[in-house]
């Protein structure tokens, strides 16, 4: 059941961003060699995805699986939406470069990639042990 929820939150959350991304109009002037900012933005969506059907079995695993996903969605919304904002508010125009695209996805990155290599360690150690 859990890892249902953790699936429909990374799914909400990989095309959220992406919707988010479009309505603010920075991405829809991309260049073809942009094309790369989609790998990043969903990558870590797929990552915890990954990990919580592998990990499905596991009750406190999924536990904190489903607070990470809800944690970097919730991130990525807020610190997307506010760079949108931001740059919709601004009465001249006068916008300092946005680097948000590429940072949020960046830590989110960071994060479920520490938390995969993290739970895979674990999975390794307990499997070591019970061959014992």
């Amino acid at each position: 059941m859990m890892t249902k929820a953790i699936l429909a939150i990374c799914l909400l959350g990989a095309v959220g961003s992406l919707v988010i991304g479009f309505a603010g109009g920075g991405w829809s002037l991309m260049s073809p060699e942009d094309v790369l900012i989609f790998p990043l933005v969903v990558g870590p969506y797929a990552l915890l995805a990954a990990v919580a059907w592998w990990r499905r079995s596991s009750g406190w695993q999924s536990l904190v699986l489903l607070g990470t996903v809800l944690l970097i969605t919730s991130y990525g919304f807020w610190a997307i939406g506010t760079s949108v904002y931001r740059s919709h508010s601004d009465p001249n125009g006068e916008v300092a470069m946005d680097l948000s695209p590429v940072v949020v996805p960046a830590m989110q990155w960071l994060v479920a990639v520490s938390l995969a290599t993290l739970l895979a360690v674990i999975a390794g150690i307990k499997s070591s042990f019970l061959a014992r």
